[in-house]
């Protein structure tokens, strides 16, 4: 199908007729002039990388408006939309003005608190539409298709009817002829053509050779069409439809090419269709050149992060350059975590100052940043996965919920290859505000398993603090009083009493999902410590965040295997699991609660997590690969780990679906 454009225009008042002069001889009217256009979209870009900056510095996708008219067009009034079924989306300030024969750019970044000119949502590079509405009513919209970085879907000479694809935007000036105007056939399709790519291998290393090429999916021969090849890299080779280049030790990156088909009749948006191979970094060939990490922002379809720390990183913060997405950021990096601190492979702590880091869905600006290394776990997914399935509990609960977002990204130390990581949120007051919650309340951490909630340390004797085993993350250092009294509260009551009361304390449900999470997929290490306790200062409970799961799905947290058969009810980690389980009453809700994660559907359910583990794998099977040809001896040689038997990444996949499938079996036999 064609994109469309739909220029819907506000009429002008028509003038009454003129007044026939008193004479006998008739006197013609003279014609009325068509009515011009009042508004225009005159030009969209949906992925701005290197072009206009706002007043911030950053580089938002634009919209470019135009007034052909005599006179300023004030915007307030009228409301602007990327989604046609809600086109009173966002009123546009009445401060905003079109100057007579002028432009004014609007912003989409999804970011309203930069001011007036910014818009509540994001352009995707893939396609999209914007639209422009006065009462519910198209006053101008434009359909496009996908777009490189850096162009346009602009109207060839302002206000024109033709639109066209540039390498070269104008925005917030005359877009005048637009010297490159794609799509004009020498012989007209007889058939509209959706753009079909074909890409033999969408990632290859440095040695290897990029190639695809572009067919209609109605069999019209791209020959006779109005088509046009755009790309910005000069060592391609394109005949025809067919795009070729072999690749040196310097060519690490991304390729992107766009086909574009005109539209037959010349009036709207040409068809796109956009190519890419990804070029990965050959860090083994001794002539290798190091990547431009502005510009080497992919590798195997997953976004990079690389840092240049200034010096030796070790467990205090030091400072460190960083560049996502072709943006480059300050801050400071350290290692993260005892164990990790042992690992050749470490995880690390970010912390981003004055500019945070944008790192798109999910997890979006961040002034704090945790990068799991998953060294000890060559499956590559356990941490990603305990995680989603939190999230995915969650949905069925009756309340918002702190769940920590994760996305796979590969990493880039000191200008060389790293490997493959997991992000997630750090957990602190920016993650507790930024879903929702408010941020002005406690934050405590359990670092150790006398953060049982007895009188007990976890040795068996007597607790000199009732907080013994817990940290203050964030509000007043010292004043671990809500984990004191609730450890009283836990300890001190009987069955009955903690029952009756426990609802005051914390949200029940959460915390019987808290032990079906660590109980199905055997997480002992995060039934008790290996948890953040949030204060919430709204409803005085404390609220459940889950954290580090290296134990999980069929290993322990140095690696040796646990057995798809393994029962803890976690008693002695976890007071509270205790009283829910040990109280008949309690019990029978627990039990129901977690028959309802294991039903078909739900969180626990083994092909809700193997659909997740495919989704995974889809995203890093290549990455994967990469890393443990990387790390592999560092695995096998390192004296942490107690696994006995010698599977890498392909056959640790393996490893971990067949226990879930075991580990349901096994769970429905014993509950």
């Amino acid at each position: 199908m064609w994109f469309a454009l739909a220029a819907c225009l506000t009429p002008s008042p028509v003038n009454d007729p003129p007044v026939p002069a008193p004479t006998s001889a008739p006197v013609p009217t003279e014609p009325t002039a068509p009515t011009a256009p009042r508004l225009l979209i005159n030009e969209v870009s949906s992925s701005n990388r290197t072009g206009p900056q706002d007043a911030a510095g950053n580089t938002p996708d634009w919209i470019e408006l135009f007034n052909p008219g005599p006179d300023d067009f004030p915007l307030g009034g009228l409301t602007i939309s990327d989604d046609r079924d809600l086109p009173d989306l966002h009123p546009l300030d009445a401060a905003l003005v079109v100057p007579a024969g002028g432009f004014l750019l609007l912003w989409a970044d999804n970011d309203l608190e930069e001011g007036a000119d910014h818009l509540p949502f994001k352009l995707s590079s893939d396609g999209d539409e914007v639209g422009i509405y006065d009462g519910g009513v198209p006053i101008a919209r434009v359909s496009f298709g996908p777009l490189l970085a850096d162009t346009a879907v602009a109207r060839v000479n302002d206000g024109g009817e033709q639109l066209t694809v540039t390498l070269s935007p104008t925005p917030g000036a005359s877009n005048g002829p637009v010297a490159q105007v794609l799509g004009q056939a020498d012989v007209s399709p007889r058939d509209n053509c959706v753009p079909v790519v074909n890409v033999p291998q969408p990632h290859v290393l440095e040695s290897g050779i990029v190639s695809m090429s572009m067919a209609c999916d109605t069999g019209e021969d791209p020959a006779k069409l109005g088509l046009t090849v755009l790309t910005r890299d000069p060592g391609l080779t394109i005949a025809g439809t067919a795009v070729t280049r072999n690749n040196g030790p310097a060519d690490a990156g991304t390729v992107d090419v766009l086909y574009v088909v005109a539209d037959p009749d010349g009036d709207r948006v040409p068809e796109t269709a956009r190519s890419s191979v990804s070029v990965a970094d050959d860090w083994r060939n001794p002539d290798n050149v190091p990547v431009d990490p502005t510009l080497y922002t992919s590798e195997y379809g997953l976004p990079v992060l690389h840092l240049q720390p200034a010096g030796t990183v070790s467990q205090s913060y030091s400072e460190t350059d960083a560049w996502f997405d072709g943006v480059h950021y300050t801050g400071t990096i350290k290692i993260r975590g005892a164990s990790s601190s042992n690992y050749p492979k470490k995880s690390y702590t970010l912390e981003f100052e004055p500019i945070q880091i944008d790192l798109g869905e999910p997890l979006g600006r961040k002034d704090h940043l945790v990068l799991i290394a998953n060294f000890d776990d060559s499956a590559y997914t356990r941490h990603k996965l305990v995680f989603d399935t939190w999230a995915t509990m969650a949905q069925t609960a009756a309340t918002p919920r702190l769940t920590p977002r994760t996305q796979f990204v590969v990493v880039y130390l000191s200008g060389a290859y790293h490997g493959l990581y997991t992000a997630i949120d750090h957990i602190d007051d920016e993650f507790v505000r930024e879903l929702g919650f408010n941020d002005t309340g406690g934050m405590f951490k359990s670092v150790n398993h006398d953060a049982n909630f007895y009188y007990e340390r976890a040795s068996g004797q007597t607790k000199t603090n009732l907080a013994n085993g817990w940290e203050k993350k964030e509000g007043a250092p010292d004043d671990l009083s809500a984990i004191v009294d609730f450890t009283d509260f836990t300890a001190g009551s009987s069955h009955a009493d903690f029952d009756a009361d426990v609802d005051s304390w914390i949200d029940r449900d959460e915390f019987m999902d808290w032990f079906a999470l660590v109980h199905w997929t055997a997480s002992d290490d995060s039934a008790g410590k290996n948890a953040y306790l949030y204060e919430d200062p709204d409803t005085g409970l404390l609220r459940f965040v889950p954290w580090d799961f290296n134990q999980s799905f069929g290993q322990n947290w140095y690696t040796a295997r646990v057995d798809s058969d393994t029962y803890n009810n976690f008693y002695q980690r976890n007071a509270v699991f205790w009283h829910l389980q040990d109280d008949p009453t309690t019990s029978a809700a627990l039990e129901a609660r977690f028959a309802g994660h294991r039903a078909p559907g739900g969180a626990l359910d083994p092909a809700v997590l193997q659909g997740k583990l495919d989704g995974y794998y889809g995203l890093i099977d290549s990455s994967g690969a990469r890393d443990w040809d990387r790390w592999a001896g560092g695995y096998w040689g390192h004296f942490g780990w107690a696994r006995s038997d010698s599977k890498g990444f392909i056959e640790e996949r393996a490893y971990i679906e067949d226990w879930i499938a075991e580990r349901a079996v096994y769970m429905d036999s014993v509950h």
